[in-house]
């Protein structure tokens, strides 16, 4: 069902969301499969998924200071491994008085991006959190991924 629909609507780049990792997946075809002998066409092989944060996983941190790949380009990734350290830093509530005086402190963290997809990590999103930060539009990561994988793992994205 995935694969037609993107078949169909290959020019119409749509975003998935994987609620589970707060990122927004954008599949693309790569590798188109020849056609049949009786001229029909066939879903792509594989695809190219571009990802990066949803504005609910942006919220979920302060602001970012770097980020880290943790697997090496080319390496196979499995579904939930971990893709990327992001390291951001902020500011969290720890009181408030009876004049609900709010008092505030310094949070600093690394958060562990787990891969939405099975496949190959290909590319790292140049993003320069320290010059412009980053936001819901900033592609992070690309994986290739075959077509099965990622019909697999649609199901569950909105």
């Amino acid at each position: 069902m995935f694969a037609r629909t993107i078949v169909r609507c290959s020019a119409v780049r749509r975003r998935y969301i994987s609620p589970s990792h707060h990122m927004w997946v954008i599949p693309t075809p790569d590798k188109m499969t020849p056609p049949t002998p009786d001229g029909r066409h066939q879903p792509p092989s594989t695809y190219r998924i571009e990802m990066g944060l949803t504005s609910h996983g942006l919220r979920d941190i302060g602001d970012v200071t770097s980020i880290r790949q943790s697997p090496v380009i080319g390496k196979a990734l499995k579904q939930n491994d971990p893709l990327l350290l992001i390291d951001w830093e902020g500011y969290a509530i720890t009181s408030a008085d009876e004049l609900y005086h709010a008092v505030w402190e310094n949070d600093e963290g690394t958060l562990t991006l787990n891969s939405p997809v099975s496949g190959t990590l290909t590319e790292i999103g140049s993003v320069d959190p320290s010059r412009e930060g980053i936001d819901d539009t900033d592609v992070l990561a690309v994986v290739i991924s075959k077509r099965e994988e990622l019909e697999e793992v649609a199901g569950g994205w909105l």
